[in-house]
């Protein structure tokens, strides 16, 4: 990777003095002969430095080159909070089997109340996390909050055309 100092200076200087003369300052400088190489190439032949990142760096910011990798990511958001809800609610149906025999008002107690906001929790946390991240990524855990309400509202709007409501 190369020191960003080194690429500002051949942006700012490449257009005042050769690009002899500002090679041999940074070799002054003590600044890494491959280093100083590849901040030429960068800015003087417009090269840019492949930097793969793993489909699972959610911290970094992801620049989409594919259809494929947007797609990828639209799908892992949007089966993603179903897939930890599932989880989500086999371990509270464990934890329920050593919960309810002692708990006297069990039927208060919904684990279906709580897998709901737990998958509405993951939605939501994805969305805001990974908005400026990884925008599809986002884009799939909003359409996953978003589309049983649409179909949820064309339920009922059928009722109520067909008066079954």
């Amino acid at each position: 990777m190369v020191d960003r100092r080194i690429i500002n200076y051949l942006r700012e200087n490449k257009n005042k003095f050769p690009q002899e003369v500002l090679k041999r300052k940074l070799i002054e400088a003590s600044y890494p002969k491959d280093q100083i190489e590849e901040g030429i190439r960068i800015v003087y032949e417009g090269f840019v430095p492949k930097e793969k990142i793993s489909f699972w760096d959610f911290k970094s910011i992801k620049i989409y080159k594919t259809f494929r990798e947007k797609l990828l990511d639209f799908l892992a958001g949007f089966f993603t909070p179903a897939i930890f809800g599932l989880g989500i609610y086999f371990l509270l149906g464990i934890l329920s089997a050593f919960i309810y025999p002692f708990y006297p008002f069990r039927y208060f107690f919904s684990l279906f109340r709580i897998f709901l906001l737990a998958i509405l929790g993951i939605q939501i946390f994805g969305i805001f996390y990974f908005w400026r991240k990884r925008k599809y990524l986002a884009r799939g855990f909003l359409f996953s909050l978003i589309l049983p309400l649409i179909l949820i509202g064309l339920f009922f709007l059928i009722l109520l055309i067909f008066r079954r409501f």
